[in-house]
């Protein structure tokens, strides 16, 4: 049979996996070091097709946020409010356990707070949601026993932050963020600490998860393994055409050196837009509900979306002239629900997919749950 591996590659690379972990995103790391501390025995590969992820793990705004009023309040229109609580616990446990695996120092974790912000032609979302403020403080209380939404006027905005055109926001004390990359650098180390193996740069072209052994394709070759974790968020349909799941794409600028001398996290338009400060940097990004594209991986990014996130800066966050140094895109995972996938497809196989946009968040605990679905 032709094969594209030599015999040694095969024999040291490519034989004898216990667990196999497909993307090595947060989900899939920490899938992996559950494994590896569940089962020490096993041999535990992570594979992800590109050198560090096509997905939100590292290409994130790297927000430590758990829902805006406006987001939460969209949410609970068209989930019970059951889900929405449940959600809102699993984000918090989940920044919790990030940060108590990756350690804040090292995570560059800062407790900023945020503010959803609302210009002059989102009269009626702000109306919404300054009069439900109370009402989201009581849900926030149910699910994590804190009430973190306060009113702020635009004279505040705009003495703290030197903010123009906004008339009003509302602030969350509890929310923050952290520096994706170190955080990621982090979790790759303590995996590869563990024993955990970490292959870049090849992508697994299709699955069987039929029978007592599941296997997977390589470069056209099949390989087998005892245990098989499924963690490509929003790709996850590329390997499993039935998941209910879709790329979604959002852009994310950054500015040169010296653009801001403020300190914190902001959102807007139910989370779709959303900016903050990288120490003296801005970085503004998301902006999907105007992009046609925005679950085509293969299409470009339309221009409004990029000219609309560049006029917010220029109208109500920088008073002077500004560069953008640097620009990306990253997928999140979604789909009508934000509930996640999560669940055993065979005896020796299982799924961790579509974190809605909140992978930061609940990476951690889906990991680890993933980890626990086969035996």
């Amino acid at each position: 049979m032709k094969s594209s591996f030599s015999f040694w590659e095969r024999e040291s690379f490519f034989k004898g996996f216990d667990s196999v972990i497909i993307g090595g995103g947060i989900v899939g790391l920490n899938c992996a070091l559950a494994r590896k501390r569940e089962h020490p025995q096993e041999r535990v590969i992570v594979i992800e097709r590109s050198y560090l992820g096509l997905g939100g793990s590292t290409r994130n705004a790297g927000f430590a946020c758990f829902g805006s009023p406006s987001e939460i309040l969209a949410d609970l229109d068209k989930m019970k409010r059951e889900e929405v609580i449940s959600l809102i616990q699993k984000r918090w446990q989940g920044l919790g356990r990030l940060r108590s695996i990756i350690g804040d120092e090292a995570l560059e974790y800062q407790q900023t707070g945020s503010v959803e912000l609302f210009t002059t032609s989102q009269q009626a979302l702000e109306s919404k949601c300054h009069q439900h403020i109370t009402d989201l403080n009581d849900l926030l209380e149910e699910a994590i026993g804190h009430r973190p939404y306060s009113a702020l006027a635009k004279e505040k905005l705009s003495a703290e932050y030197n903010f123009q055109g906004f008339t009003s926001g509302i602030d969350n004390n509890l929310e923050g963020s952290i520096h994706t990359g170190k955080m990621f650098n982090r979790l790759l180390h303590l995996a590869k600490q563990a024993g955990v193996e970490v292959i870049h740069g090849m992508e697994v072209q299709s699955i069987s998860i039929e029978g007592s052994t599941p296997s997977f394709v390589i470069d056209q070759q099949e390989i087998e393994c005892q245990h098989l974790f499924i963690a490509t968020n929003g790709f996850a349909a590329n390997l499993l055409p039935s998941t209910e799941v879709k790329p979604a794409r959002n852009l994310v600028l950054i500015s040169t050196p010296g653009a801001v001398q403020w300190n914190g996290t902001f959102h807007m338009e139910e989370g779709y837009v959303y900016f903050r400060n990288v120490h003296d940097r801005l970085l503004i990004g998301g902006a999907r509900h105007l992009d046609e594209h925005w679950d085509q991986p293969n299409q470009p990014t339309i221009p409004a979306v990029r000219d609309y996130l560049i006029a917010i800066a220029e109208q109500h966050l920088l008073p002077t002239s500004f560069n953008i140094e640097m620009e990306w895109t990253g997928y999140l995972g979604v789909a009508d629900t934000k509930t996640t996938i999560l669940k055993q497809l065979a005896p020796h196989s299982a799924i961790g997919v579509r974190m809605g946009g909140m992978g930061v968040a609940i990476g951690s605990l889906v990991g680890e749950e993933l980890a626990g679905m086969v035996p």
